[in-house]
């Protein structure tokens, strides 16, 4: 039947485990420990994992999340210095336009103070050639708003305001356009990591998960044979205590065990032998008891058989004696 061979493999690695010669409570306490060191590895395994993904998504924040504000801020501030610019230009007030001019420098430096720290955290190479085409058209832009300013601030106003319409623009527009491309590049890569992290925690669900199934499947296991060596020495011993119980002393007592299931053979080995030795000597006593019963029936029929002859022979003496009267 295929359930033997199974059966005969769980003997055998039942009886090759070191626990059997353990006590149950010993037994116990380490298959508690297993429990609580599965426990503890499921806690570090998942600590590891969400370790993980902290680094992960702390550096999609890092890398990615804070460029993208600090460049969608600066595009914000790009264009409320245009803005600025071009209220200046459409005042008739010189004072205003000149109050426009110097919020405008102060926007232009927000910009740049901005821009600094996010240009030196990206080095990819095709950010760094959207941080180059950014720079050459933002200087070329406060180049052209510098030749505005300065013909302003000389009475110039046509010629600045010519100057504002056909130079200014171009390099705003160019500027802006990079700004864009490396804002919609972060998004992108923002997008990739965050994939990334996402792939990263599912691995790491995956390998608790996995860790925890092994253990669980372990403890099982472990369990099933603790059981085993606790249980089938009990129905061992119940079947010889049974056994000699049916008056049958033949089968030994094997003692291959620790702790209490070993006790136990060692004692149920001990009576066996001292009921043993009980049979014999009653066994003796019988033999003793036979062989006096057998010497007095042997004595019985010979003082039987005495008897009778006394009797015969006092009969003939009777019979003689009436003869001899007659």
């Amino acid at each position: 039947m295929p359930s033997i061979p199974r059966l005969s493999a769980a003997r055998r690695l039942s009886s090759s485990l070191p626990w059997r010669h353990w006590r149950i409570g010993t037994r116990l306490v380490g298959l508690a420990l297993l429990c609580a060191g599965l426990v503890v590895a499921l806690m570090l395994v998942s600590r590891q994992g969400s370790q993980v993904a902290v680094k992960e998504l702390s550096g999609v924040y890092h890398a990615h999340a804070v460029p993208m504000g600090a460049l969608g801020q600066a595009l914000d501030v790009l264009h409320r210095s245009r803005m600025r610019i071009v209220l200046a230009m459409e005042t008739s007030y010189q004072r205003q336009a000149l109050e426009h001019f110097d919020r405008m420098l102060s926007l232009e430096a927000e910009v740049d103070a901005l821009l600094a720290p996010v240009f030196d955290g990206l080095t990819a190479p095709g950010d760094q050639a959207q941080i180059a085409a950014f720079q050459t058209a933002w200087a070329s832009y406060r180049e052209v708003r510098q030749r505005i300013v300065e013909l302003y601030r000389e009475g110039d106003r046509a010629q600045a305001i010519t100057e504002f319409r056909s130079n200014l623009a171009p390099p705003f527009d160019a500027a802006s356009a990079a700004l864009g491309s490396l804002l919609a590049a972060q998004v992108e890569g923002s997008a990739r990591a965050y994939a990334h992290a996402r792939e990263a925690s599912a691995s790491s669900e995956q390998l608790t998960l996995a860790v925890g199934g092994l253990g669980l499947a372990l403890l099982v296991v472990l369990g099933l044979l603790l059981a085993r060596s606790i249980v089938q020495p009990l129905h061992a011993v119940t079947r010889l205590a049974r056994t000699m119980a049916a008056g049958d002393f033949s089968q030994p007592v094997v003692v291959d065990r620790g702790g209490e299931a070993g006790e136990l053979q060692r004692a149920l080995a001990d009576m066996q032998a001292q009921l043993r030795h009980l049979v014999c000597r009653i066994r003796q006593s019988t033999d003793s008891i036979s062989t006096a019963s057998a010497e007095i029936a042997t004595g019985n029929q010979d003082l039987s058989s005495r008897t009778e002859q006394a009797a015969s022979s006092l009969q003939q003496t009777a019979s003689s004696m009436e003869q001899l009267t007659g």
